[in-house]
């Protein structure tokens, strides 16, 4: 079996988890599941099993074969490294026999995997250009007259982009050489292989027609990320009781599942409706159907079959919007605002999906004022008691955390997403 690297997402904890989980379902004998820090290794037959993962996962940038492996504790840092020793390792990858296997002019990118290292970014920059310069003229002496690219300082990250890669079809004509720094087992090169599609990501978030950005939307990477998280081998019919424009129905949609769409709002039924119509019309392969009716999640048991579902996914009202940390006191208002509102709508929710379906579903975390702690809603317990199991997505994987929960969420952002993952 070959060996692969997948790198994930800004909330590594809920991409990894949805690897675990799409990796179940489908079956697809990928093994030795491994993580650290923001990157995934594992073992599998072909490229082709690595790319039909990827093309279900949300939470997953980039998949790279790994080609060589230099092992040692010496080159487990980048500390290590020198661009002289690393083009040394390139070569000893046979990397100009790689290049030059393309047909047309070589061109070429060296990423780092992983922003988990201690040097300077200008000392990561200057490893990573100045390695591309020797390999260039490396090949110029072999009469090969090949180009690099360089990642984009300005983007704050080690990795070429997605538009870099794609621009130059460095996937087609040419090489994204990816550097992994193993922290126990030394160095990996691996070839970038597949690539999240970002285009569509981004056209599927901002393009959609039916918008309301003052309540909030949820971004169609975590709407998948949660639709796996709670997708089965016998999931055909998925329900969000609280579906604002659509991005959990329709993403289910498009990955070919029957969903139900439902909200107390008039206007979010009619963007959930004009948001299907629209990707319909714009991504044509869409599989699914998609149904939304206007009803309140706590009243499922009058507007739903019961036990009819076979999962639940959603993201309830998080309160008012709020760009500044919570004092105490406004805290304490929110929670017993929106604690009694989860709990009824669970209670419901539990009337009309199947037994043993997998429910997941979003509460906020706020940034306190004056405080560096957290405020989290404290509903573990209330959910056991209603009868649900709550389920660890990342049971038996380290490094733990600890958590049953996942977060996502982005550096000092005031309001954060928290992830359970429930069994009815």
């Amino acid at each position: 079996m070959n060996k692969y690297l997948l790198q994930l997402g800004h909330c590594p904890d809920a991409s990894f988890a949805e690897i675990v989980a799409v990796n179940e379902r489908l079956s697809i004998q990928s093994e030795s599941l491994e993580r650290h820090g923001d990157v995934c290794l594992l073992h599998a037959p072909s490229s082709e099993i690595i790319h039909s993962l990827c093309e279900e996962l949300g939470g997953t940038i980039r998949a790279a074969e790994i080609f060589y492996h230099k092992k040692g504790s010496d080159f487990s840092s980048l500390d290590a490294l020198t661009p002289e020793r690393l083009c040394e390792l390139l070569q000893s990858a046979q990397i100009d026999r790689r290049l030059m296997e393309r047909k047309q002019r070589p061109v070429f990118g060296i990423s780092l995997a992983s922003a988990m290292e201690t040097r300077s970014s200008r000392a990561v920059e200057s490893l990573l250009s100045r390695t591309a310069v020797l390999l260039k003229e490396h090949l110029r002496e072999q009469g090969v007259s090949c180009r690099f690219i360089q990642p984009d300082a300005q983007g704050k990250s080690y990795c070429l982009s997605g538009a870099q890669v794609e621009k130059n079809k460095l996937l087609q004509d040419g090489m994204e050489i990816l550097l992994y720094m193993h922290p126990r087992d030394g160095l990996y090169l691996a070839s970038t292989i597949w690539l999240q599609h970002y285009e569509e990501y981004s056209r599927r978030d901002y393009g959609r027609p039916g918008r309301d950005s003052r309540s909030g939307m949820l971004p169609p990477k975590l709407a998948r990320i949660m639709i796996n998280l709670v997708r089965t081998t016998t999931t055909s019919t998925l329900l969000d009781p609280f579906c604002g424009s659509g991005g959990i129905v329709t993403e289910a949609g498009i990955m070919g599942l029957q969903a139900v769409g439902l909200d107390k709002s008039s206007k979010a039924v009619a963007d959930t409706i004009q948001n299907w119509e629209w990707l319909q019309s714009n991504l044509p392969s869409s599989q699914g159907d998609v149904r939304a009716i206007q009803g309140d999640a706590r009243n499922l048991h009058t507007l739903c079959e019961p036990l009819f579902f076979d999962a639940c996914a959603c993201e309830p009202y998080l309160g008012p919007p709020t760009n500044k940390p919570l004092d105490p006191g406004r805290f304490e208002a929110l929670t017993r605002e929106l604690i009694p509102l989860y709990l009824r709508a669970l209670a419901e929710i539990r009337i009309v999906v199947k037994p043993g379906s997998r429910v997941a579903f979003i509460a906020p975390r706020f940034r306190l004022k004056g405080d560096k702690e957290i405020g989290s809603l404290a509903l573990l317990s209330a959910i056991k008691l209603q009868g649900y199991a709550i389920l660890e997505p990342l049971a038996g994987f380290k490094p733990s955390n600890g958590r049953t929960t996942l977060i996502y969420s982005r550096p000092k952002q005031v309001v954060q997403r928290e992830i359970f993952v429930l069994k009815a």
